[in-house]
């Protein structure tokens, strides 16, 4: 028998409510054995009063939901209490002490996902949709969580096996006329669809900063005023400002809401080619490596004390990412002539504002208006081995024949299967005979 399972729902601490979800076949038994009611009925809130003994432990709602319609597909009980911790705790208690279990990260979704109540990609945008940063992400995530990631996959899985049933056809019944396909058109619907697979692999930046924002690095040598102008984006006294070399060892990280879209700037360790501090170097090191996550790059340098030989070793490290070079020290050097694309003065705030309309642009067109389904970086590789599979299957059609084509094809059919949760190895031959018509 599968476990009854409970857990709060809603994040832990002081609230106005607090919900409490029960799920499995013991689910309505174990309420009903300390609540005031006899009988709830199904999808229908009902006030009861929960007690420990003959003590009172809080006035409820209460709602059934028998299986299998509902999230999990199994019986499932909610508790709406108030949200005191020591509330929630208690009635937890009183359900453990029935025998049922606490649950495990993700369990309810995952029995959902079991009982063919939520797809993977559906489970996988539900998760989105709760940690989504900006309402373009929720959007995103409402899309998966409708099914219409799901149908795409229907439709490259159904065109996939087309491609299948066409050389199995051919190595099958050589002889037979069944209306194949010309080598040239079908390698060009196997091409057209792998660059269709790439195209939704490729959205997934846009979909990534939508879902989880965007990150955004300050980079420069030591004493360029990268904290001050730290601080003076996040609005707030987060990183330590010091005239000293190398205060900052530790990367300081803070997020904004910035035009809709959540940024996270991280402050890195000033670089300095002349320190001997294991520490300094150890946080120059680690700056480096979060650079390589960021989206963007802000390559911070002082107008007051350019360090040529610093910027160039610190342009070598980062010049495969989006950069935006922004100067400090505007109220000193107004007129100096060094390259940067913006100048700020990280005490007074002048600048600031436009330099944030950068950073929002530079961010935005990172993904200029892209499209995309995926939610998950799982999806965007699965996308892109799928176009990977279907164009090395029709390379190896001219070189290699049918038959190395087509099992380059059930790879194909794996990731399709990966990408939904559903097993589509064996269906080949059954896709084979009802598309054909053979043996009528």
């Amino acid at each position: 028998m599968v476990d009854t399972i409970i857990a709060c729902s809603t994040p832990l601490g002081q609230s106005g409510v607090a919900v409490i979800r029960i799920s499995g076949i013991e689910a309505l038994d174990t309420i009903l054995s300390f609540c005031s009611k006899k009988v709830l009925i199904p999808r229908k809130i009902t006030f009861s009063k929960l007690y420990s003994d003959e003590d009172l432990v809080d006035q409820v709602l209460l709602c059934y939901m028998p299986g299998p319609k509902s999230f999990t597909g199994e019986d499932v009980v909610e508790v709406f209490c108030h949200g005191n911790p020591i509330i929630v705790e208690k009635i937890i208690d009183c359900c453990i002490q029935k025998g049922v279990r606490l649950a495990r990260h993700g369990e309810f979704s995952r029995r959902a996902l079991e009982n063919k109540k939520l797809s993977l990609l559906q489970a996988e945008a539900l998760h989105s949709l709760i940690h989504a940063k900006s309402i373009e992400g929720v959007h995103l995530a409402n899309k998966g969580l409708v099914g219409e990631l799901d149908d795409v996959c229907v439709r490259f899985k159904s065109k996939t096996l087309d491609f299948c049933a066409e050389l199995e056809a051919r190595l099958d019944y050589p002889g037979d006329d069944l209306g194949y396909m010309s080598d040239r058109v079908l390698k060009e619907e196997m091409f057209d669809l792998a660059k269709k697979a790439e195209g939704i692999a490729d959205g997934w930046r846009a979909g990534r900063q939508k879902i989880y924002g965007a990150k955004v690095a300050l980079v420069g040598p030591v004493n360029a005023g990268k904290s001050s102008l730290f601080n003076q984006l996040v609005q707030q006294e987060r990183a330590l400002v010091s005239n000293i070399p190398g205060t900052t060892r530790d990367v300081v990280e803070k997020s904004i809401i910035l035009n809709g879209i959540e940024i996270s700037f991280w402050d890195t360790a000033g670089v300095r080619e002349e320190t001997q501090d294991p520490l300094e170097r150890a946080g120059m090191e680690l700056g480096f490596k979060m650079v390589h996550d960021a989206d963007l790059i802000l390559l911070v340098s002082s107008l007051n004390n350019h360090k040529e030989s610093e910027m160039q070793q610190i342009a070598e490290q980062i010049k495969s990412k989006q950069c935006l070079k922004v100067g400090t020290h505007y109220d000193v050097n107004e007129g100096l002539n060094v390259d940067v694309e913006c100048r700020i003065d990280s005490i007074s705030g002048k600048g600031i504002d436009v330099l944030k309309e950068m950073i929002s642009a530079k961010i935005q067109a990172s993904a200029p208006g892209m499209s995309t389904l995926l939610n998950s970086q799982r999806q965007h590789e699965l996308f892109l081995n799928l176009s990977r599979h279907l164009k090395t299957s029709a390379h190896l059609l001219d070189e290699l024949g049918p038959a190395i084509a087509a099992e380059e094809l059930t790879f194909a059919l794996e990731k399709i299967a990966q990408l939904s949760g559903h097993d589509t190895r064996e269906e080949i031959l059954s896709h084979l005979f009802s598309k054909f018509c053979i043996g009528k």
